[in-house]
């Protein structure tokens, strides 16, 4: 029976003439790889992840700070950093209160559109920088995260609650900065 198949399918490509015996196979230069579009999704998203990961961990813990409902403050994660790496920071008061975070500023001036604008300390123009800005406190706590891509040395970190009238400084830390 295959014997008979096999004779039929010589005579069917001897009718066909010279070459036709080949033209039921693809074409090598028209055949096309497959696309394992699933096995790349995969690795992408393996990528990523391990990429969300290493930058988490490269993020410091923000400081314990009891949480105070009375008396604003705030904490710093280190007093000495490397240029452009993050600070964490932990901010306690009153959850009526506005605070904001300046560094290297005098204060905030207030907007007539509403916002407002960091004062700079004269001849740090160029290295202010609101480290936390308006957002509201849970419980009386806040926490967040600022990098400090400032000029190397000290840095004035201030911590200001913003009034209808102003800003007033509450307190401040002094941070070094220290080349990459």
């Amino acid at each position: 029976m295959a014997e008979r198949r096999a004779a039929e399918a010589a005579a069917a490509a001897a009718e066909r003439g010279p070459g036709a015996a080949h033209a039921d196979a693809p074409d090598a230069l028209q055949a096309r790889p497959r696309r394992r579009f699933g096995a790349k999704v995969f690795v992408g998203v393996a990528v990523l992840l391990l990429l969300l990961r290493v930058g988490l961990a490269r993020r410091p813990e923000p400081p314990a700070l009891a949480a105070s409902c009375t008396t604003p403050a705030f904490a710093l994660s280190a007093t000495t950093v490397k240029q452009a790496r993050p600070v964490s920071f932990t901010i306690v008061g009153p959850d009526s209160g506005r605070y904001v975070i300046g560094v290297n500023t005098t204060g905030f001036r207030h907007q007539p559109e509403g916002g407002y604008v960091a004062v700079p300390i004269p001849g740090r123009e160029k290295d202010v920088i609101t480290g936390a800005g308006v957002q509201p406190m849970k419980g009386c706590r806040r926490t967040g995260y600022f990098a400090l891509p400032i000029s190397p040395g000290d840095a004035t970190v201030t911590l200001y609650e913003l009034t209808s009238t102003g800003t007033v400084e509450l307190a401040h830390r002094t941070v070094t900065v220290t080349p990459p």
